[in-house]
């Protein structure tokens, strides 16, 4: 009966915590105020996280576009101009250009071998990025290796691990039926832990690791977690940390050499050259017998990195994105190495930020208060 009786009672309890009532004190007014904060954001971070499991696909998507189309534009623009194969003459000319000769002479095989290693390494490790799991037996492996590195008693079973959570169950209802709600806390309670303690996730319902964090859209305990990111359409942590850093490094130095070679030609568009090349092609002054196939604007032989106006658009578009993608990845590319070397996640770095900026803050008010009061 005592039993039943404080099931009731705590049913009671909960329908009345539930139940709107109009706040009269001032008190009251902050706990409700509180209360649609915290339902506020839960509904953005909802909104957010479907938006970023919507997003990740397209992003695939628009990053397997340009890795094909920078590579279509060095085989087909970029390569026949280094080699200097791009040019007319004749008619065997003509057909050894479109049947690929540029490959074959030295500065082709040079450009193409040093191509197809960036190809393969930004592939390879973007893949990997996108494939490997954050869970699994993978990850039940390595979180019993650091259980036991730690002293964690770390549940072998389901049993245990239910055990555990009634037991966390009970010290939340324990804790939250003899004290009074408390404010929003400044510090996440991951900062307030050490490096080698242990804690409960009440999202996934699983001991939670040293510096591991639960992701809201995998829907997992991330060992190691830096952040999720939409382009691999996966959370980055420890088992594909070091793919996604390989995948910066590689990308970066991979566009500034497509920038590097792109150069040449896009300073050629517009000037003096480009006009005269356009001028010598459609008034037959280019030579060569080839007849028809030489009603279209043709590279001279004299400069073979003067493009057509066919070309145009693909050179200014090329050396524009691999610019800019080059300067954007790369400055992220030197943000991680920055955390690699300091040992950091994202996570941690922002949190080690705020607290800096807290403390740093706080002797300014301090200064500032102390100068008043001298001051009055």
């Amino acid at each position: 009966m005592s039993t039943q009786n404080n099931t009731n009672n705590n049913r009671t309890q909960r329908r009345r915590k539930r139940r709107f009532t109009i706040p009269t004190t001032t008190r009251q007014f902050q706990t409700c105020l509180q209360r649609l904060s915290l339902k506020g954001l839960s509904c953005l971070f909802f909104i957010a996280d479907h938006a970023m499991y919507l997003l990740g696909p397209l992003l695939i998507a628009l990053a397997s576009v340009i890795i094909v189309g920078l590579t279509y534009l060095y085989f087909c623009v970029m390569l026949p101009m280094m080699a200097g194969t791009n040019w007319i003459v004749t008619v065997d000319d003509y057909h050894s250009y479109k049947n690929g000769g540029a490959v074959t002479t030295p500065t082709g095989i040079f450009h193409t071998a040093i191509v197809a290693f960036y190809l393969i390494n930004v592939t390879y490790n973007y893949y990997k990025c996108v494939t490997t799991s954050n869970s699994g037996k993978a990850y039940d492996s390595v979180v019993r290796e650091l259980a036991a590195v730690t002293n964690f008693d770390y549940p072998e079973n389901d049993e245990e691990l239910l055990q555990e959570l009634l037991a966390a169950r009970a010290n939340n209802n324990d804790a939250s039926s003899t004290q009074q709600p408390q404010p929003i806390p400044r510090i996440h309670n991951w900062q307030l832990l050490t490096p080698t303690e242990w804690s409960y996730c009440r999202f996934s319902k699983q001991p939670k690791p040293p510096r591991s964090h639960y992701d809201h859209v995998t829907k997992s305990l991330v060992l190691n977690m830096d952040h999720y990111c939409p382009w691999m359409f996966n959370c980055v942590g420890y088992f594909n940390y070091r793919y996604f850093v390989n995948f910066l490094f590689f990308t970066t130095t991979g566009l500034f050499y497509g920038a590097m070679i792109c150069c040449r030609p896009f300073l050629y568009l517009g000037g003096s050259e480009y006009r005269e090349q356009v001028r010598a092609s459609t008034s037959g002054g280019g030579g060569g017998g080839v007849g028809a196939m030489m009603a279209t604007v043709r590279h001279l032989e004299s400069n073979s990195y003067i493009p057509t106006p066919n070309e145009r658009t693909s050179v200014a578009l090329g050396f524009m994105i691999c610019l800019c993608l080059g300067c954007a990845v790369g400055c992220l590319l030197v943000f991680h190495l920055y955390l690699t070397v300091s040992a950091q996640t994202t996570i941690e770095f922002h949190g080690n930020w705020a607290k800096r900026r807290k403390k740093k803050g706080g002797r300014i008010r301090i200064r500032l208060g102390v100068g008043r009061g001298i001051g009055k």
